[in-house]
């Protein structure tokens, strides 16, 4: 008779699990939403206990589920949470629902129990609401406290308030309203550490101005909402701010990064990256270090982006030898209607090369859409030059072109050198008949 071999056994998923040490299944389940790490208690008996030991709460009622009795559900749900998980230090809170006005109550409660008991690190509240919600007070001394999202909305009432907040490096404030144009200031103050802060505000703030004093922070983001508010900055770290208004699509990107290390480095790889999703603008301008962030990005990244095809205004602030970013610039602004650069900073003659490579294909916008050319800063350089003549040459719908000279410190007549440099930028050929060339 044939022998009959006995199929080998099967292992299931839960039996690989179970082999699993308990560290990496706390850490799995770390990851989960909450509701999902606590259903893993009815796989087996030493299942039952795993989702205790989280450090992480993550709820979220959005939709359908927050009709009717769900909301308590939820309610009940976080409270049990709550009242069984034995971590002591939580690393993340995130918290994202709609309570109605009477529910802000188990908002706070949660918030004051995660500061005071649980030691939490980082805290994600979003509060979808019609009506505005206090933070809670307690939020303002939390020692543990590394990072913050508060999206409300809510109201920030810190004048009469200690802040402080020893630990925390990344903010963000979406949808916060301020109680006086002190308040963000004096949040930010007792911040001693933050490295990153993103903020909105909008008409109904009613705040001209904002204040900020930070001798650690290095990234500011402002994002603007019907309003164009004046900053007042005293962080002398900063190396990178981020400003956006709607319903206009203005953008200014400033960059204040160290000196230039080379291609790879990754700030100014992440700097790139921050421009690339700048693609719905209508008004873009780069100024500091941005221009040459994407020379030293290789212009890859941007290239490798979708076209700023609703771009019609860009201003660029470029330093010596750093061309490549208008380039691209140029080939991916189809719409653009006006383009200001400003020449910052001396070139050293004898570290200086000629950068300005010609597109190798004429770039949309000069052939259709370009109707106004600035240049800032003109001193007389060879690619200054031979770039003023590639846009006059395939500027075919230009109707000003407008540049501001800057003679150079070994000029020593002024009058002489304009002439001269008018006398060789009006002999340059133009796409267009009606431009008018101005010279100052």
């Amino acid at each position: 008779m044939p022998r009959i071999r006995k199929r080998p056994r099967v292992t299931s998923p839960v039996d690989r699990f179970d082999s699993l040490p308990e560290l990496a299944i706390v850490d799995i389940l770390s990851r989960l939403p909450t509701k999902d790490a606590v259903k893993t208690s009815v796989l087996s008996k030493r299942w039952k206990c795993f989702w205790t030991n989280v450090p992480t709460f993550d709820f979220e009622l959005q939709g359908q589920e927050e009709e009717g009795n769900k909301k308590m559900a939820f309610v009940h749900f976080i409270n049990n949470v709550f009242l069984h998980n034995v971590s002591k230090n939580l690393e993340r809170f995130r918290l994202s629902w709609c309570p109605n006005e009477s529910e802000v109550a188990y908002v706070n409660m949660w918030v004051r129990h995660a500061i005071i008991h649980r030691n939490v690190r980082n805290l994600y509240l979003h509060i979808r609401t019609g009506f505005v919600c206090d933070i809670p007070a307690e939020l303002f001394t939390a020692g543990t406290l590394e990072s913050l999202y508060l999206c409300g909305p809510f109201v920030l009432k810190v004048s009469d308030r200690e802040v402080c907040l020893p630990k925390i490096k990344y903010m963000i404030l979406y949808r916060v309203k301020y109680e006086s144009s002190e308040c963000l200031n004096k949040l930010v103050s007792g911040c001693p550490v933050l490295v990153s802060l993103t903020f909105g505000c909008c008409a109904e703030d009613n705040i001209a101005v904002f204040k900020i004093s930070s001798l650690s922070l290095r990234n500011l983001c402002v994002l603007c909402f019907n309003c164009w508010p004046a900053l007042q900055l005293n962080a002398p770290a900063l190396q990178f701010l981020f400003k956006s208004t709607n319903p206009n699509n203005i953008v200014s990107l400033y960059s204040f990064g160290d000196a230039v290390k080379g291609p790879n480095d990754q700030f100014y790889i992440s700097i790139a990256r921050v421009v690339q999703m700048q693609h719905q603008a209508k008004f873009l301008t780069l100024k500091g270090k941005v221009a040459d962030s994407l020379h030293f990005a290789n212009a890859g990244l941007v290239k490798s982006a979708r076209q700023f095809d609703r771009l019609t205004v860009l201003g660029i602030q470029l330093h010596c030898c750093k061309w490549s970013c208008l380039n691209v610039m140029l080939e991916q602004s189809t719409m653009l209607q006006v383009l200001v650069v400003s020449m910052e900073g001396e070139c050293d003659a004898d570290t200086h090369k000629l950068s300005w490579r010609d597109p190798s294909q004429v770039p949309k916008c000069l052939s259709s859409s370009l109707e106004k050319f600035s240049f800032k800063g003109l001193v007389g350089r060879e690619d200054e030059v031979a770039m003023i003549r590639y846009i006059l040459k395939h500027g075919v719908v230009l109707k000003i072109v407008d540049l501001v000279s800057r003679p150079p410190a070994t000029s020593t007549n002024d009058l002489e050198f304009k002439f001269h440099m008018l006398r060789e930028l009006s002999m340059f050929h133009r796409g267009s008949d009606n431009c008018e060339l101005r010279f100052r």
